[in-house]
Parts: C-alpha cells; sequence; structure tokens
C-alpha cells in the first residue's frame, strides 16, 4: 500500500521484495536512511512455513516469485523438466540455489526495526515488560550454565545448582538488542525513564548491526535467546512467569529434581519465554515496527538437482543464475551473496520481455475483471493466446517508458473510451461477441469484500484514512473504522466472512479471485452489527439530521450510497416505507415495552460478552495461538437497540446489488 501509495517504480518494488533494496548498486543499509525497503521482502517470508519443511518452503518462494512477476510455473520443473513451456530442471535448482542461500530470522525480537518508536507511554509499558522478559532470560540462561558447569565436573546427579540471582530492569541498556540478556547489576528505573534510555539502544542497534540482506552481514545468531532454546515452539504456550522451574505457585519449593529433569523443566520454561517474547511483540500497542526480512547465509553455495525431487536422490550441482529462455545459454552466474539482488535485477530489466506484460495484465484484470491473458499466473504454453496482443505490447513499453510507474498505467487506462463504456446491454453486439472479449461494454461484477466493507464505511463518513500501523482482527473495533488492507489475516485458519466472499486462499499463490453468489453473501449485509450500525451512523450524521424534509433525506441517501438521486418512483417507494414503518419518520427509533426493553437489554449484554472473547481470542490468534471465528467488528457494536425507518431504509440500500457491484 505504502509503495502504490508513493508511486514507486514497479522495477524497483519488485527488486526491494526479492533483494531487500532497489535496482541502485547500494547495499547495505547505513543507520538513519529509509529502511522502508526492508517491509518488501515480506513478499518472501510470508508465505506457508509447510511444518519447517525447507524443500517445500523454497518451492512456494520459487512459484511466487516467478508466477507473480514472470507468469511462468517454474515449479512444475522441480521433479523433471516442464512439460510444456522450456524450463528444465536444472533451471529450477538454479533459482533453488538462490533461495537456499538465504535464512530468516527465526524469532521475532532478531528482526531488524524498520522505523524508530514513538516516545509514548504504550512504548515505555512494552519496555518494562521486555525487560522483565529479558531478567527472567538471563536467569534462566544462568541456571542453564550453572548446569552445564556442574555436569562438566562431574558432579552428583542431584547435586545443588547455586542460586543466580537477578534483578529485574524495565529497559535495555545501550548497545543491546531488544531480546538480549541485561546486566545482573542494572538498576530499577520507573518506565518514563525507561523510554528515554531506550531509545540510544536502539540507534546502537541500527548503527553497529547494518541489515544486509544481499551481503548477508546481518546473518548473526539466530539462536541469540539462549542456548538450547527451541526457535519453533512458541504456537500454544503460556506466557512465562518468573516462577522457580518446577515450582508450583504458592505451594513453596519444588521437591528437588536431577540434572536431567532440571534441563527438560529449562527446556519448557525457555519454550514459554520464547512463546512470551512473540505475544509481546505482536500484540503489544507499544512493540517496535519491525521487519520479516530475508538474510543472506554466510556461505551462499549452489544447489544439486534433486532427481525426480527426491532430497537423498542428488544429481549435478548447477551455478545459481536466470532463466535460460529468457537470459540465453551463455548468462553468467550470480556471485553477489545468494544471487537474490541479482535476480531482481533480471526481473525488473527493461530487456526483460515478460515482466512488464505480466503487470500490464494483471492491472488489466484489475479494472475489467478479466486480463488480456485470462490466466494471469500463467502466460506459457498452456494458455489462451492474449486477446489484444498489440494492445498489451503498446502498453507495455508505454509502461516501461513511464519509469514503471503503475499510477501512470492506471491512468493511461482509466481515460480510455473502453474503460468508460456502460453496462447496458446491446443484443446486436451480444450476438457477435456473447463473451465480451472485445470489451463493447463493461463488465458487470461484485466489489470484492475489501472494497464492500471501505466502502460502506466510507459512505457513513466513519472510515479511518490513517496509513500505516498494526493489522486489526476481523472482531476487533479497528476493524469496523480502518481501511479493509489493514485486516489481520490468520493463514492457518481465514476467518469464514473472507472465504464467503472469495478471498483467495492465503497459503497458495492466486493470481485472480473466482467470483461465485451465494447466500451467505446477501446474510452478512443482511444481519451483520457492522453493516447495521454504520447504516444507522449514515442516517444520524450532522448532515442527515439537518436536512428538512423526507424528500431531502431520500435524496440523500441515495446520493450517498448509489451516487445518484433518487427516480421520482423510488423516491415515493422510500418515503411510503418510511412512513409505513413503525416510528414513522422520527429518528428516535420505536417505542418498547417493559418486555422489549428487557430483551433488547439481554441481547446488548450478550453481545458485550460475545466482544470480550472475541478480543480475547483476537490477540491469541495474531499471537500465533489456536484459531477463532468472531462476528466482524464486534468489538465495536455491542449495541442491540430497535432501528428507525431511516436507518432500516439506509440498511436496505446497502444490500441492493447496485451498491455492491460495479456499474
Amino acid at each position: 500500500a505504502g509503495a502504490a501509495r508513493a508511486n514507486v517504480p514497479a522495477n524497483a518494488n519488485a527488486a526491494a521484495r526479492g533483494g531487500g533494496r532497489g535496482p541502485e548498486p547500494t547495499l547495505a543499509i547505513p543507520d538513519g536512511a529509509d529502511r522502508s525497503t526492508l517491509a518488501a521482502l515480506g513478499f518472501l517470508t510470508l508465505g506457508n512455513q509447510f511444518d519447517g519443511n525447507m524443500n517445500d518452503i523454497i518451492n512456494d518462494q520459487i512459484d511466487v516469485t516467478t508466477k507473480g512477476f514472470l507468469g511462468m510455473t517454474v515449479s512444475c520443473a522441480r521433479c523433471h523438466d516442464h512439460k510444456f513451456d522450456p524450463i528444465p530442471t536444472k533451471d529450477y535448482y538454479s533459482l533453488y540455489g538462490i533461495f537456499n542461500s538465504s535464512v530468516q530470522p527465526t524469532a521475532v525480537q532478531n528482526q531488524p526495526l524498520l522505523s524508530p518508536a514513538p516516545n509514548t507511554p504504550e512504548h515505555a509499558d512494552y519496555l518494562t515488560q521486555l525487560a522483565q522478559l529479558n531478567q527472567r532470560l538471563t536467569e534462566l540462561n544462568q541456571e542453564q550454565a550453572a548446569l552445564r558447569q556442574a555436569g562438566a565436573r562431574g558432579g552428583p546427579a542431584g547435586a545443588a545448582v547455586p542460586a543466580q540471582p537477578g534483578v529485574v530492569r524495565p529497559g535495555a541498556q545501550p548497545g543491546t538488542q531488544p531480546g538480549a540478556a541485561p546486566a545482573a547489576n542494572a538498576p530499577v528505573r520507573p518506565a518514563a525513564q525507561t523510554a528515554q534510555a531506550a531509545r540510544p539502544a536502539a540507534a546502537a542497534n541500527l548503527s553497529a548491526n547494518p541489515v544486509n540482506p544481499s551481503m548477508g552481514a546481518g546473518a548473526q545468531d539466530m539462536n541469540a535467546m539462549g542456548g538450547g532454546m527451541a526457535d519453533n515452539s512458541m504456537a500454544g504456550s503460556t506466557p512465562a512467569t518468573t516462577s522457580t522451574p518446577g515450582a508450583a505457585p504458592g505451594r513453596g519449593p519444588a521437591p528437588a529434581m536431577n540434572d536431567a529433569q532440571r534441563r527438560q523443566q529449562l527446556q519448557r520454561d525457555l519454550t514459554q519465554l520464547q512463546s512470551a517474547f512473540t505475544d509481546l511483540e505482536f500484540t503489544h500497542a507499544g512493540a517496535y515496527p519491525r521487519a520479516n526480512v530475508f538474510l543472506d547465509k554466510p556461505n551462499p553455495a549452489n544447489a544439486p538437482v534433486l532427481l525426480r525431487g527426491e532430497a537423498q536422490n542428488r544429481g549435478e550441482v548447477v551455478p545459481r543464475r536466470f532463466l535460460e529462455i529468457l537470459a540465453g545459454p551463455n548468462r553468467p552466474s550470480y556471485t553477489l551473496g545468494s544471487g537474490r539482488l541479482e535476480l531482481a535485477r533480471d526481473i525488473a530489466s527493461p530487456t526483460n520481455p515478460l515482466t512488464a506484460r505480466v503487470l500490464v495484465n494483471r492491472v488489466w484484470q484489475h479494472h475489467f475483471g478479466v486480463g488480456f491473458v485470462p490466466t494471469p499466473d500463467d502466460l506459457g504454453n498452456m494458455s489462451a493466446p492474449p486477446s489484444h496482443p498489440e494492445l498489451l505490447d503498446y502498453l507495455a513499453v508505454r509502461f516501461v517508458e513511464q519509469g514503471w510507474s503503475i499510477k501512470q498505467l492506471h491512468r493511461t487506462i482509466l481515460l480510455t473510451s473502453v474503460y468508460q463504456e456502460s453496462g447496458l446491454n446491446n443484443p446486436k453486439y451480444a450476438d457477435v461477441d456473447p463473451d465480451n472479449t472485445l470489451h463493447w461494454r463493461y463488465n458487470l461484477r461484485r466489489l470484492d469484500f475489501e472494497a464492500v466493507h471501505d466502502s460502506i464505511l466510507a459512505i457513513a463518513g466513519t472510515l479511518d484514512l490513517k496509513m500505516g500501523g498494526r493489522s486489526a482482527p476481523i472482531s476487533s473495533s479497528e476493524f469496523a473504522s480502518r481501511r479493509a488492507v489493514y485486516t489481520f489475516i490468520d493463514r492457518a485458519n481465514p476467518a469464514e466472512i473472507l472465504t464467503q466472499f472469495d478471498v483467495p486462499n492465503p497459503s497458495v499463490v492466486s493470481g485472480k479471485r473466482y467470483e461465485t453468489i451465494v447466500p451467505q453473501q446477501a446474510l452478512f449485509l443482511m444481519n451483520s452489527p457492522l453493516v447495521i450500525e454504520t447504516s444507522r451512523k449514515l442516517t444520524h450524521s450532522a448532515e442527515f439530521l439537518a436536512l428538512k424534509t423526507d424528500q431531502e433525506r431520500v435524496r440523500e441517501l441515495y446520493l450517498s450510497v448509489f451516487q445518484r438521486p433518487p427516480t421520482d418512483e423510488e423516491a415515493r417507494l422510500s418515503i411510503k416505507f418510511v412512513r409505513d414503518t413503525s416510528g414513522g419518520t422520527s429518528l428516535d427509533g420505536p417505542r418498547l415495552n417493559a418486555d422489549q426493553q428487557k430483551t433488547v437489554a439481554r441481547a446488548g449484554r450478550a453481545a458485550q460478552q460475545q466482544a470480550a472473547a472475541a478480543g480475547r481470542a483476537g490477540r491469541g490468534v495474531a499471537a500465533g495461538r489456536g484459531n477463532f471465528q468472531a462476528e466482524p467488528g464486534i468489538e465495536a457494536f455491542t449495541s442491540r437497540d430497535p432501528l428507525d425507518a431511516w436507518t432500516k431504509l439506509a440498511h436496505a440500500l446497502f444490500q441492493t446489488n447496485e451498491a455492491v457491484f460495479y456499474n
């Protein structure tokens, strides 16, 4: 979203997603420089993790990179030469060597900062909790070291381990990273002082450890959390406490344990502590903004061909380089770190015949529902030929000449007469071109769920246009006001409302949404508190309340929802509906008897309980624990007061096809 808003050239964006920087030769990101390009590396690191199977993870990275930018199904050459396109297995393992020479930090607190944290009370509280976790980590590491020392001396199995007391301090000393062990004798300081003291620490960290995704200078020890800690065992854990390992709360010291039992307990405590670090980073409002980076390994290496895709059946070692069909048989090997930056440059090169065409095809599909080539992820031999090859070539050349500007490409398309066609039918043209391949009319199609969500909020004047920040769980009050692009997506358990509106599986490459029309979509618009209460906000806004006549109010609703005035018949029916509804034209709502008031109160209390449960579960899901399905925006809408007639009318208009379809 930030790259689109800033009109970052598409070739620079592609290079940042692959190599971590733009196409310029600068490799390191110095302290104080713009580090926002690091966020683009989430393109490679936020995919399916396949239970830690590196071969599958790398295959997914190859798949998303080549389909996304080149429109080629290179992953089909994993076990054998591609059956339809000129992609040999050697080319697949050339790319495999590039991604296999890269690594991502395994603990969230080892990820680099995108920007300095603001000086806020929330951040001060975050630093306090972080320091307490660091102190606990120091204690566990000291006990683990004492166990190793006792074992090295050959002490008895049940020998007592000397106590290693630590002092909790809410903050990190300058020069230490979040997650690093603090000094044992550091003083306790108030939270307000902590925030101030932590700022030199962040600056020192960025200066001492510049992230260098292309050269691997940032590939430090990924187990800095402590010896022997399990990196991938955060999910489902309970936040760590500061109790003595093996001690039951409130029951005094636990029975003496031998060394083996102590080691097991320490491992459990370290796992729980990693879960607590993860919870803090993902759920605390004052946590540092971090980048999901991809770093080069210290010693990048070429990969062997895995015959028939079998990991134990190794064949010829192939150099890391670009695809032969695009770069020729004598293409050079990659020597700059893992080769990701060189790969990104080759993908974003103006001499590459595919990248510009693939991006133009995707933008055309965005505006018309179908691209020149109907399969945006596959422009190979098995795809249909372009419907307008000359136009595709013209737009691709113009796109490159205009500096790979996505905004200029949008402007070029939107100013054409073909985009401005109406959606009305013409029987004469329909007989010749029933599928509208020649675009003699505009394709009538439903808005994506994100556009429906944002449109409803924007019409009611409640859409928060703030840029950036943390993602919002479906159940949260933020989802009821923020743009849908900031919605938290649980890849393992997507929200049902997303799947009902055809949002594709986030764990697989999906270049196109396939639309369905199912009852759940209409039921959401009919029953969701998000839609109902937003309708109430529209009709109870100051602008609407200032209107004096029923005709003015009907006209305002039609202009807001449909961007057109009502016809005379629509105005007559709307006014009749309002006047015939209980409560009439009043905005106060119908009067309730005692029993009805009790029913409304019970419904409100139940909604509040659901909102509280959804909030707790949503924070757990954001931290990677469990799954939960909740009503969208339930935390923001717990009122169950009856609706007045004007709100019912606005709600009915939101449910029409005209409100949720392009026309």
